[in-house]
């Protein structure tokens, strides 16, 4: 199980859990309700195979387990659109795909900013421009744009370089900046300074 499906797997678990619980709740509630009035005299018994309370109770379960049924198979029933997709059957490329996107919230595979030739650009400026080119043509690719980032994390193998990501970082949105982690690390493939992934939700 990916990443994404624990997270869906485990929302669409906690969403009917509570609904059980509620629907539970509002039975013992009802059914207390109906003991009360029918002590104080309000209420008059019931027909024999009659409990208007009790009948409404299982109305609320049998929705309830309704719920229970249907949830997860919506969850899994959502669409996946990959972005640069690397089938598993192909031994030659990378075992890794650039992003995908599940309902409306993409997921980014770590990207670094490389020249054409594969090697790392002369100046960490230049580096933070292509590697944010790369996310943002991700983005592009989804239907999104750098403003629809919800998280991002950046790996940095020379964090002398902080305020130069920085300043380039700044020039690629528009709106709130979105929640960021700006990580030290020994080394990043290819020698390259920065690696960085995120996370995007369609507005």
């Amino acid at each position: 199980m990916t990443a994404p499906d624990r997270r869906h797997g485990i929302a669409g678990f906690l969403h009917c859990a509570e609904a059980g619980a509620a629907a539970g709740l509002l039975a013992a509630t009802l059914s207390n309700r109906y003991r009360i009035e029918r002590e104080l005299g309000h209420i008059r018994p019931p027909l024999p195979g009659r409990h208007p309370m009790l009948r409404r109770a299982t109305g609320v379960l049998l929705a309830a387990l309704a719920i229970l049924s249907v949830a997860p198979h919506a969850l899994q029933a959502q669409q996946r659109q990959y972005i640069a997709p690397r089938a598993a059957t192909d031994t030659t490329t990378l075992p890794f795909s650039g992003g995908v996107l599940v309902g409306n919230t993409l997921y980014l595979s770590g990207t670094i900013g490389l020249l054409p030739d594969q090697t790392v650009p002369a100046t960490a400026t230049e580096e933070a421009r292509r590697v944010l080119d790369n996310i943002k043509e991700a983005l592009t690719r989804a239907g999104m744009t750098m403003d629809d980032l919800v998280q991002v994390q950046v790996f940095c193998s020379d964090l002398s370089t902080y305020a130069e990501f920085n300043k380039v970082y700044r020039t690629y949105f528009t709106k709130v900046y979105p929640p960021r982690a700006f990580i030290g690390v020994a080394h990043v493939l290819f020698d390259a300074r920065y690696e960085v992934q995120g996370i995007a939700v369609k507005g």
